[in-house]
């Protein structure tokens, strides 16, 4: 199976998804990840971490294995959280204090009730698959979406019989209601009542040649807009009217692993340092001046306009509210995945051996 954004951000980024297949360890006898919690050991703390997100008072981070860590002081420690799976885990949110999701690879999908202290299954690929082919076999015959509807029950007909999972790579709540799940291949599934059931829109995307989901993003809010980016230069924006994601043009025809949103304006970003800037909802874009070839692998919403910037190789930058570019310190030097903005001017970075806290540099007035 072709990979998952967090293995796709092990840089060469050129989206060669077999890189993307989860690295179980070699045994004699073949364990599934799905059967197999993640490991408790201090190894953790140092494992691929390949998504950071701040919890209920709480940062988060998840990554290689099934690993899942969280850090009572905005990253300079981290303990291990129990996971269920031992799949590579590439997203995590909270869609209130109390609720929090996770997703990854073999089509896992987690949720925690108790603001991320334990975490059970709600799907995996022996699952998924079959709700999905179900859902669209009962849609209407006449659907208006009805050539696309047909051609997912023949592709899930197909991964049911042969188990081939869809990996998720991102997972995103507007409010405490309605959320998104996306990931390989289009897929896509929505929630409108906090998580207690999922529907498979994959039918309600205008994106033909049915290219990967990296990142969903929008404004909080039942009436916010809500964005997905993607392979081959993919941006949609949901439209309530008619409840489809749409395209929306951008300047650029490669891969957008990451996108943060702050009211009009949106960044999006991706392969060899490509990253726009929109102040008017994708309308008009400007380039911007990251200075490097390195992909760039997280984008995160500072205060006052400002949004950082993370490159493959640990740097990390900060565009002002006019696009200006600024290097916020000496890059890590190591393969980075994702950012997360920690309290006392630090991000908190996803890296190929944990964890890493660092200090952004102050604005220059």
């Amino acid at each position: 199976m072709k990979s998952a954004r967090a293995r796709a951000l092990s840089w060469t980024l050129g989206m060669t998804l077999a890189a993307m297949l989860p690295q179980a360890a070699v045994s004699a006898a073949f364990q599934d990840p799905l059967d197999v919690p993640a490991a408790v050991d201090v190894a953790s703390l140092t494992s691929r971490i390949f998504a950071v997100a701040g919890g209920p008072e709480r940062l988060f981070a998840v990554g290689a294995q099934g690993t899942i860590l969280a850090s009572d002081d905005q990253g300079a420690r981290w303990e291990q959280i129990p996971s269920p799976v031992s799949s590579d885990l590439t997203a995590i949110t909270f869609a209130t204090k109390a609720d929090g999701f996770i997703v990854g690879h073999d089509s896992v999908l987690m949720r925690s009730r108790d603001a991320g202290r334990s975490w059970t299954r709600q799907f995996d690929v022996r699952t998924l698959n079959q709700a999905m082919l179900d859902h669209y076999r009962k849609l209407p015959a006449g659907e208006a979406d009805g050539e696309a509807i047909r051609q997912w029950i023949a592709e899930l007909e197909q991964r049911v019989a042969s188990g081939a999972p869809l990996p998720f790579f991102d997972v995103w709540f507007a409010d405490s209601r309605l959320g998104f799940a996306i990931g390989a291949f289009n897929l896509l599934l929505v929630t409108e009542d906090g998580g207690e059931h999922w529907t498979p829109w994959m039918e309600r995307t205008e994106n033909p040649r049915g290219a990967h989901l990296y990142a969903v993003r929008g404004t909080p809010g039942p009436d916010g807009e809500v964005y997905i980016a993607g392979e081959l230069g993919l941006l949609m924006r949901f439209d309530r009217a008619s409840r489809r994601f749409v395209a929306v043009p951008t300047p650029y025809e490669g891969t957008y692993f990451s996108m943060a949103v702050d009211g009009d304006t949106l960044v999006v970003a991706g392969l060899r340092g490509n990253a726009f800037l929109s102040r008017d909802r994708g309308r008009a874009w400007t380039r911007l001046d990251t200075r490097t070839t390195a992909s760039i692998a997280a984008v995160s919403r500072m205060e006052g306009g400002r949004f950082a910037l993370l490159a493959q190789n640990g740097g990390v930058l900060v565009a002002d509210r006019d696009g200006r570019i600024t290097p916020a310190g000496a890059p890590l030097g190591r393969s980075s995945y994702a950012l997360a903005v920690a309290a006392g001017g630090a991000v908190a970075i996803g890296t190929d051996a944990g964890v890493k806290r660092v200090a952004v540099a102050a604005p220059t007035p």
